[in-house]
């Protein structure tokens, strides 16, 4: 019954969910899946011990479905002369959501969702300590209903976590927090409502398969992290921080040149007859042409001008990564990938990724997204290629999926990469890999791989090196200033890279 984690308002408001609680949408779940208790007469203290909820959560929600019309109360013989309550749920809810279930995307990660939704603390290995609270395992079980089998969670805005959840904006900001403090979320990219390029667009989450409460149901993964110290111009423009960059300069210099011009009448272009913001943009463009040949200037920078920069240019990464995967994915496990995209299939999934701004937005700016994602596929794929132990993980049959840095401005130079699968060798499984691609005389890439043992992560801790990863154990709030060392019991299976809780969606 996942489909209670993927109804819409409509449907809520159709079948009296649209005013209960989050703990009462889970004790829902619980009695949906309950099997062996249908038809049975239980007190509130035995489904308390069945559910291990406590009362008072077992109460309320029995009240709030009673007076939705959710549930409804048939009183049986519970012997010695006494009446005993027997809930029982309103069919057609059941039907409405084995419909609604029927209707929707196959859940990849199925087992893991009911996992959450049902373990207990004995169940993790971790008898005698506390969990998830039933607000923690509805979000964190509705990310993994719309995720992918690599963890990437897309399309699924806080407006809908709030309501399947019950939770209100810092509700919400709390528990997204709490998880990425326990180490079930990697990284979270907020959702963005732009003027030019990106229209209403709802944020990402990166969920940690491999994370120990798992019992490695979701399976296991390791960590590279690629690094080049040295970037040309053209390939800092490549990505989303450079394409916003670009923008910013170039509307300076036109703001100059306006100044200039006003000033004087006889105010002209340089001895090349080309103002300089004109010649900066015709060089931005030039990065995203086949072979730098520029066939007419488009003005593609003012697709970019969206403020604040790097909020945008953070979510763009995101979209850059995301096609860079399926880029990698599509090479590993079918055979490849049309380099050309001559049947358009990549560019028809940017234009609707790109929100309501997608009919507006020139060819141009989603060949530059494509050009831009292919660059970074092929960073990625270096690094697959450096070393025979990575390459033998990879040739598991492990999924890859790039990350994004929350210190946007250094995604030319370091990217994070998830290695994730069945098939990842045990002695392989939470390490940490730092590839260096440091150029050797101009002539070729030096590849350089050496893998951070436990208990020797305090070595990656500065921020040098670090490149603007997080470790967990920040409380909510976090702050803002996001420095990037590891916490002291940190380590690298639960490293957070992603951009903070408390932003809006």
């Amino acid at each position: 019954m996942l489909g209670l984690l993927g109804t819409s308002a409509e449907f809520d408001r159709r079948n009296g969910l649209a005013s209960i609680a989050g703990p009462t949408r889970y004790f829902l779940y619980r009695l949906l899946c309950d099997d062996e208790g249908r038809g049975v007469a239980f007190t509130v203290q035995d489904y308390v011990e069945r559910f291990k909820l406590n009362d008072r959560v077992v109460s309320k929600a029995i009240r709030e479905l009673s007076e939705s019309g959710v549930l409804q109360k048939r009183f049986v013989d519970g012997g010695l002369g006494k009446r005993r309550r027997c809930l029982e749920l309103e069919p057609q809810l059941e039907e409405a959501l084995a419909g609604l279930e029927s209707e929707q995307p196959v859940v990849e990660l199925r087992s893991l969702a009911e996992h959450v939704l049902t373990a207990t603390v004995d169940d993790t290995g971790k008898p005698g300590q506390k969990w998830l609270t039933p607000y923690n395992r509805l979000v964190l079980a509705a990310l993994l209903v719309g995720s992918n089998s690599a963890g990437a969670v897309y399309g699924v805005g806080g407006s809908d976590l709030k309501r399947l959840a019950g939770l209100t904006d810092d509700g919400l900001r709390s528990q997204l927090s709490t998880l990425m403090q326990r180490g079930y979320l990697r990284s979270r990219v907020a959702g963005v409502t732009g003027r030019y390029l990106l229209g209403m667009s709802k944020g990402a989450y990166f969920i940690n398969l491999a994370h120990p409460d798992f019992m490695g149901i979701g399976g296991a993964a390791c960590f590279l992290i690629r690094e080049a110290k040295l970037s040309s111009k053209e390939n800092r423009y490549r990505t989303a921080f450079g394409m916003y960059n670009a923008a910013k300069v170039i509307g300076s210099l036109q703001q100059k040149e306006a100044r200039e011009a006003n000033k004087s009448a006889r105010w002209r272009a340089g001895d090349t007859g080309i103002l300089p913001s004109t010649q900066t943009a015709m060089e931005f463009e030039r990065a995203f042409t086949a072979r730098g040949e520029l066939r007419a200037p488009c003005n593609l920078h003012e697709n970019f001008r969206d403020t604040p920069s790097e909020r945008f240019s953070r979510y763009l990464q995101m979209l850059i990564n995301r096609y860079a995967s399926l880029i990698v994915n599509s090479c590993l496990h079918h055979g490849g990938w049309d380099g050309n995209d001559e049947n358009g299939e990549l560019r028809t999934e940017i234009r609707q990724h790109l929100g309501t701004k997608a009919a507006q937005a020139p060819l141009a700016v989603v060949d530059a997204i494509v050009c831009a994602s292919i660059h970074e596929a092929v960073r990625v794929w270096e690094v697959l290629v450096s070393d025979a132990e990575i390459w033998r993980v990879v040739m598991s049959g492990a999924r890859c999926l790039i990350l994004p840095l929350f210190e946007v401005r250094d995604a030319h130079v370091v990217t994070p990469i998830v290695l994730s699968g069945e098939g990842i060798p045990d002695e392989m499984r939470g390490e940490c890999w730092k590839v260096s691609m440091l150029p050797d005389l101009g002539r070729r890439l030096y590849r350089q791989s050496y893998r951070r043992h436990a208990g020797k992560e305090q070595e990656l801790g500065a921020q040098a090196e670090l490149w603007g990863l997080r470790g967990v154990g920040k409380r909510y709030p976090l702050n803002k200033s996001h420095g990037s060392g590891l916490a002291e019991d940190a380590s690298f299976s639960n490293l957070v890279t992603g951009a903070p809780p408390t932003e809006g969606d």
